[in-house]
């Protein structure tokens, strides 16, 4: 995993993002009044954002898509985390009765075809990894980790989402808010606050 500041303003509060496959830092343009800090690219299973976290009083953490699956394998109990917000994804990721099913995955990850993937998910020209079938199949050896925890506080299932079902997301969270967006969202969003 990669990990970048989004926003650096000297904040003690920190937004802690966890962002869904493929996409780069530069696809999410929300403002913040806090410092945000964006983990992506699971090529790898590195906590060294850990560190980094530690020194705010308050994190709001909030997960997106394949992110929201990855934020649940991640030990964060050091943490001071006030909120969890899971949008457009849930802790099992890829699961046939709670996420994506392990088949469809494995599919995509074969045929793996970006112009169509970001046409469905509403993310045309927006920043995307240059290698993203390594991601996919990564993110399905990361799916087999145990989640350490699952006690997200809201979700946000997008209406109109082709690529991660609405009815795992009912399944899966007992606080849900709808909103009528694709499956990337951030558009309907003006800041991370408003999250």
């Amino acid at each position: 995993m990669k990990f970048e500041f989004l926003h650096k303003n000297n904040s003690s509060d920190l937004v802690l993002f966890f962002g869904g496959f493929g996409f780069l830092p530069s696809a999410y343009n929300l403002a913040s009044k806090n410092d945000v800090l964006m983990v992506y690219d699971y090529l790898e299973f590195d906590l060294g954002f850990l560190e980094i976290c530690k020194a705010y009083k308050n994190i709001k953490l909030i997960a997106f898509s394949m992110g929201v699956m990855v934020s649940c394998k991640c030990d964060l109990s050091s943490l001071n985390i006030v909120q969890k917000i899971a949008i457009n994804g849930t802790t099992k990721g890829i699961d046939d009765e709670f996420g994506i099913s392990e088949k469809l995955f494995k599919i995509t990850a074969k045929r793996f075809d970006k112009e169509s993937f970001l046409s469905r998910c509403g993310g045309i020209n927006k920043a995307f990894n240059q290698n993203p079938k390594d991601e996919l199949l990564s993110i399905l050896e990361l799916a087999k980790k145990p989640c350490i925890w699952q006690d997200y506080d809201l979700a946000y299932s997008s209406n109109m989402d082709e690529i991660f079902p609405q009815n795992a997301l009912l399944k899966s969270f007992k606080n849900i808010c709808k909103i009528n967006a694709s499956h990337f969202c951030f558009d309907e969003f003006l800041s991370w606050d408003e999250i």
